[in-house]
């Protein structure tokens, strides 16, 4: 299986990667971060800096712990400023489809250990292979891994109708 690379580190990129790596011990993770990759709860932050203390402080981890933990690579103080497009046009459609199931189970099986909410957005559009027919339909791009205008708009639709039933259901429960 092609690697999988996650952008930004703190706790919603370490449980990706935990939950990627629960589901596929194999799979090689890279996850590059801008700041030291040091695992610490961002929402204590403000209440550290009121106290005098500084990132170290609160860091629960390195980035090197973490990487020995959860078998991954981790680039620290760099910025991802572009995606190579062109590249992506030749193998990124393929290599998204492939992992897409992983990925998936693993950001639902984050979501559900923070006790925060998951929507799936290839399921909403469609399911497995539906960036195809949007792209016919002129709701994604050619690359098959983006969106146009007017698909962004109809997912953002597909999300606004999804929290609406999800309104009504928990009102009809109360």
């Amino acid at each position: 299986m092609t690697g999988i690379v996650i952008i930004g580190s703190g706790l919603g990129g370490y449980s990706l990667a935990r939950e990627l790596r629960r589901l596929d011990p194999a799979v090689a993770i890279t996850m590059v971060t801008a700041d030291g990759g040091e695992l610490y709860s961002k929402p204590m932050l403000s209440a550290a800096f009121a106290q005098g203390k500084d990132v170290q402080a609160l860091a629960q981890k390195t980035a090197r712990q973490m990487e020995g933990e959860l078998g991954l690579t981790v680039v620290t103080r760099q910025r991802v400023t572009a995606i190579d497009r062109a590249a992506k046009r030749k193998q990124g459609a393929q290599t998204i489809t492939r992992n897409a199931p992983l990925v998936t189970r693993a950001l639902r099986d984050a979501a559900a250990g923070t006790g925060c909410a998951f929507w799936d957005a290839q399921a909403a559009m469609g399911g497995s292979g539906s960036i195809r027919r949007w792209a016919k339909e002129g709701k994604a791009q050619r690359d098959l891994v983006h969106l146009t205008g007017p698909g962004y708009a109809r997912l953002a639709g597909l999300l606004f109708e999804r929290l609406a039933k999800a309104d009504e259901e928990w009102r009809a429960a109360r």
